[in-house]
């Protein structure tokens, strides 16, 4: 599957140094993408990716190891 084909990405730990350059890369680059960026927040985590232009992007709050939170992360 191509970046083209995809609609929706996922990103774990997006909130961090390198994951947080990746949503912003996937939000510039490939539009429009909605982004769900599920992270822990704990350590050095940003959960502002607010820029320039419209972007589709949702932080959720949540642990990785917590599989009902992965599954379902609006619930």
């Amino acid at each position: 599957m191509t970046m083209e084909m995809m609609k929706k990405l996922f990103v774990t730990g997006g909130t961090g140094f390198i994951g947080s350059a990746f949503v912003r890369l996937a939000l510039d680059e490939w539009p429009p993408r909605q982004v769900g960026n599920f992270d822990a927040l704990t350590y050095a985590g940003n959960s502002d990716l607010g820029g320039p232009g419209e972007r589709v992007h949702c932080f959720v709050s949540g642990d990785i190891c917590d599989g009902e939170a992965v599954e379902h992360p609006r619930s």
